[in-house]
């Protein structure tokens, strides 16, 4: 997973996994390195991340999130994206972090968008934008009551 600082990347990780996260409501980054974590069920590995647009300490950050990247085989990379008012700004996030990852084969690449119940728009108003702008068929959605 691939994201801003404070987007729910590590949330997204305690809610697969049995991860013990600290994680708040801070102004700046929680996670400070890359953590390996086996989903409930054995299935995959998620990797939780630092956020990659951190005021402090960027650089270690981004190493972080190769060396998760390269931590084992990559069957996906998910960016993650709060959800806002406004759905051009999600797209503008999608787009800085889809920009990266240019050279990989789209079926590698999705996006899950968080926070979902903080706006008044639905899956259904961004997804067909995502797949149009982007060519990424691997959308997500959660929210606070998302399980």
């Amino acid at each position: 997973m691939i994201g801003d600082v404070g987007v729910g990347k590590s949330t997204v990780v305690k809610r697969l996994t049995d991860a013990r996260i600290k994680n708040d409501d801070s102004a700046f980054s929680v996670t400070r390195s890359s953590t390996p974590y086996w989903t409930f069920d054995g299935s995959m590995v998620v990797c939780d991340t630092p956020g990659s647009n951190s005021i402090q300490d960027q650089l270690e950050h981004n190493e972080y999130i190769a060396a998760a990247l390269n931590y084992r085989p990559v069957s996906r990379i998910l960016i993650i994206a709060k959800a806002d008012t406004r759905i051009a700004n999600v797209m503008t996030v999608v787009n800085r972090y889809s920009d990266r990852l240019l050279s990989l084969p789209d079926e590698i690449v999705g996006v899950l968008v968080t926070h979902m119940d903080t706006v008044s728009w639905s899956p259904k108003d961004l997804k067909p934008r995502l797949i149009e702008e982007f060519g990424l068929e691997c959308v997500l959605f959660s929210g606070k009551d998302t399980p």
